[in-house]
């Protein structure tokens, strides 16, 4: 009788250490998949920062480039100061010394009004994509900030679970 407890007891811890076995190999997995997980969040905030840099270049650009247009703009407009007054333009075509040439000064100086509504428009055009830029830059900021949250707490899980393990 006291062979057959001993085989019975035997048997029960063979079954105890299978499972305790069983759990020590899900827990290995569990280890396994939350690493993955953190190498994936890697890659997604490394992917995140090329994302910051690029825009932070685009802003750069989108910066010198209204600079340069607001330069541009600004001598337009020093030039029409200079030149205006009432009677400025009629005097100018009716100087000509002939019609042509009055149609020609005509056209130049429609034109020179439309290039100044142009460069105002690409002005504000330009403005408008920097916001969004930077918009677009917060965002990802922000993104970058919830992934290294979600970092800290699966490393603190992977802590957890290791020490569970051991």
């Amino acid at each position: 009788q006291k062979i057959a407890n001993t085989k019975s007891l035997l048997a029960k811890s063979k079954e105890n250490t299978k499972v305790s076995l069983e759990e020590v190999r899900l827990i290995e997995k569990e280890v396994e998949y939350r690493e993955l997980l953190l190498r994936n969040i890697d890659n997604q905030i490394r992917s995140s920062e090329l994302k910051v840099k690029q825009k932070e270049g685009r802003i750069a650009e989108l910066n010198a480039e209204i600079d340069q247009l607001k330069t541009q703009y600004q001598k337009l407009l020093m030039y029409a100061y200079k030149k205006r007054n009432k009677y400025g333009d009629l005097m100018y075509i009716f100087s000509a010394k002939s019609v042509e040439e009055a149609l020609k000064r005509k056209l130049y100086l429609e034109k020179l009004a439309e290039i100044q509504k142009k460069q105002m428009r690409l002005i504000q055009q330009n403005k408008i994509l920097l916001q969004d830029e930077i918009k677009e830059l917060n965002e990802e900021k922000k993104k970058q900030l919830v992934l290294a949250d979600q970092k800290k707490v699966e490393r603190a899980e992977i802590l957890k679970t290791k020490q569970e393990k051991e």
